[in-house]
């Protein structure tokens, strides 16, 4: 994709992300899913896609990087409880559908990507 387009799926992917945190916080029907779940699958695909409006070349590197950044801050969540801030932007405990999540995030995100071949 090119970096307008990276922008594009970025904007979009930021405006769904601020709504699956409203979602939640106004404790609106599915709230759980969309804040714990809808959420993550966002973020996945905003952080690839607003990488992309630096580095548009590079979104098998992006994606990779992304995801095992994501893994690994829920794997941090195993062995430390996440509070505050930090909490609300990293999760604050470990949850293994996260992952599934991260993984769908991923298939988006690789599929808006599928016209660059690097």
């Amino acid at each position: 994709m090119s970096r307008t387009q990276n922008a594009v799926v970025a904007a979009v992917a930021l405006a769904l992300g601020l709504l699956c945190l409203l979602w939640g916080q106004q404790h609106w029907p599915g709230a759980w899913l969309v804040r714990g779940y809808l959420g993550d699958v966002v973020i996945i695909v905003f952080l690839v896609a607003a990488l992309g409006v630096g580095w548009p070349r590079h979104a098998k590197a992006r994606l990779v990087a992304v995801v095992g950044l994501a893994v690994a801050a829920e794997l941090f969540q195993t062995w430390h409880h996440v509070r505050g801030t930090a909490g609300v932007a990293l999760g604050t405990t470990f949850d293994p559908y996260d992952l599934v999540a991260y993984a769908a995030g991923a298939v988006i995100a690789r599929y808006l990507a599928r016209s660059d071949h690097n």
